[in-house]
């Protein structure tokens, strides 16, 4: 068997450290434009590689940096 290419945007959240809504409200602003996520359909899916990358670097700090408030 496989491993999945993407996360959930619940399983994405909770490698970063933030709620699920807070992921998905960035994602439908596109306030998350550098986690690259990608809808399908009413599901949103984040690439494994860019969250994975972004996982271990990521602190209280750095959260407040990834997203921005400029699209």
């Amino acid at each position: 068997m496989t491993t999945p290419r993407t996360y959930s945007a619940q399983e994405t959240a909770e490698i970063l450290g933030i709620s699920k809504s807070t992921i998905c409200k960035w994602a439908r602003e596109g306030k998350a434009q550098q986690l690259a996520p990608i809808k399908l359909g009413t599901a949103i899916r984040f690439p494994r590689a860019i969250i994975d990358q972004l996982a271990p670097q990521t602190t209280e700090e750095e959260k407040e940096g990834i997203i921005h408030d400029e699209p």
